[in-house]
């Protein structure tokens, strides 16, 4: 698991996060990014950061679902790049890269734990900012 990712978040927090991720409403999530980065590097995050956060049963069902979102994501990111992660229950999932659509799902096993990767136990960032507690 990259160094990355967090292992000990307070309970308030974690709360917070379980309800967000739990509730069968609209969520979405935006991501810009304030650096360069290597895709190679983002999709080893993702992957692991997947795989942290989902359960046995929804890894065994949802990682060739992620491989192919992971295998959309060809070029390096640059400073400004901008990622959208669009849940809405009536919908699913849609995933936007500058703005752009590259990828659909209907599944909840997979759109959970994606979230999870900056939602979950085992974010990959601060997840307290992205829940505005700090």
């Amino acid at each position: 698991m990259p160094s990355a990712v967090r292992e000990h978040l307070p309970e308030e927090e974690s709360a917070r996060a379980r309800q967000l991720l739990s509730a069968n409403t609209v969520k979405e999530l935006r991501l810009h990014y304030a650096r360069d980065l290597d895709i190679a590097k983002v999709r080893e995050v993702l992957h692991e950061g997947f795989k942290a956060n989902a359960s046995a049963e929804e890894w065994a069902k949802e990682k060739n679902t992620l491989n192919t979102l992971l295998a959309l994501m060809t070029r390096d990111v640059v400073e400004d790049d901008r990622l959208k992660l669009l849940w809405q229950p009536q919908c699913g999932l849609r995933v936007f890269y500058n703005d752009a659509p590259i990828f659909e799902s209907n599944s909840t096993d997979f759109a959970k734990p994606l979230l999870s990767i900056w939602l979950g136990e085992n974010s990959v960032v601060d997840r307290s900012r992205l829940l505005g507690l700090q």
